[in-house]
């Protein structure tokens, strides 16, 4: 009984580590992709001139 709970506590840890690092890459892309368009907003704003 005891080993199962382990194991569910250890299975939800790895749940829990491995939504964490989906979290960190969705916000490292959505950082890239917002640094993207902040350059291009700006290389629009200096390229006319």
């Amino acid at each position: 009984m005891t080993f199962i709970m382990l194991l569910d506590f250890h299975l939800s840890a790895i749940a829990i580590e491995s939504s964490m690092m989906i979290l960190f890459i969705l916000a490292k892309l959505t950082y890239l992709l917002h640094i993207k368009y902040i350059l291009q907003k700006y290389f629009l704003i200096i390229i006319p001139f």
